[in-house]
């Protein structure tokens, strides 16, 4: 009996999805079950569903409702997971061609790689850059590739000839032709670039050096975030404000000078006590 029976489903099943010309089973079972449902027995001249309800089951035109396709629960899950099957679909091909067009734009913009000889941009982050310089500073050119990391290279400053350790995610390359003179003016630009708006005031420390410092006011912040710097540093010496403020006050000037004779004394001594 229960063999007959799955046969009849199966059959039905064949016979609805031919005509429908689909493989989803599971979106015809409502129809299937309704033609079982409907189907008149020998022995009692009448349908399941009568016996049940004791009426054909009919729709609103009276019409009957075998074939008709009917919106159960299971077909709005059929459809609703095969509507977000179709957005998945969308959306991966779409981040697949976002990324596709990323990668193509990356590649024309960088289209060589950091090798020796190359003159690249250095980024201030990795010298615990101060809130008030810029990101990239230079160019400098890479000299070689690091021993100790395979991914670090040791580029050169043109204009003072010192040499740092960089890893390659700090270095961006120099678009343009550049050369020796060519990077050295404009490494001096940026040493010059004036990132202070003026010089406050200035003090003396009261160390064995007499260290000279001035108290500085950058631009875009408020005077809360001043700072007391050193001017005999290398990225002071060519300061704008800075040599106007020493011009205003002599006291400065002497305070730097004596400050850099000492220095100098003590460094000579120190050289002549180690040979």
């Amino acid at each position: 009996m229960v063999e007959r029976r799955n046969r009849e489903v199966n059959r039905h099943l064949r016979d609805e999805m031919y005509q429908r010309q689909s493989k989803a089973w599971l979106s015809v079972l409502p129809t299937v079950q309704n033609i079982i449902n409907q189907a008149r027995a020998t022995a009692t001249s009448t349908s399941p569903w009568k016996l049940m309800v004791s009426r054909d089951q009919r729709g609103q035109d009276g019409s009957n409702l075998r074939g008709r396709e009917d919106m159960t629960k299971v077909e709005q899950m059929v459809r609703g997971e095969r509507e977000r099957d179709t957005e998945r679909k969308n959306a991966a091909r779409k981040a697949y061609d976002d990324a596709k067009k990323k990668q193509e734009g990356h590649a024309k913009k960088t289209p060589t790689r950091v090798c020796v000889k190359a003159w690249v941009y250095v980024d201030r982050d990795a010298e615990t850059r101060e809130k008030y310089q810029l990101r990239w500073r230079g160019p400098l050119q890479v000299v070689k590739k690091a021993k100790t990391n395979q991914n670090s290279f040791v580029v050169r400053d043109p204009e003072t000839n010192k040499t740092y350790v960089k890893h390659v995610a700090h270095l961006k390359l120099a678009e343009g032709e550049w050369d020796e003179e060519k990077a050295k003016i404009e490494c001096a630009k940026d040493r010059m670039h004036t990132y202070i708006k003026e010089i406050v005031t200035h003090k003396v420390k009261k160390d064995v050096m007499r260290t000279p410092l001035v108290k500085c006011r950058w631009l875009g912040y408020e005077p809360s975030d001043d700072t007391w710097r050193d001017p005999t540093d290398e990225d002071m010496k060519s300061n704008v404000p800075l040599m106007q403020y020493r011009q205003l006050h002599p006291d400065l000037d002497e305070a730097i000078s004596n400050y850099t004779d000492l220095k100098a004394r003590l460094t000579s001594q120190s050289k002549d006590n180690q040979n």
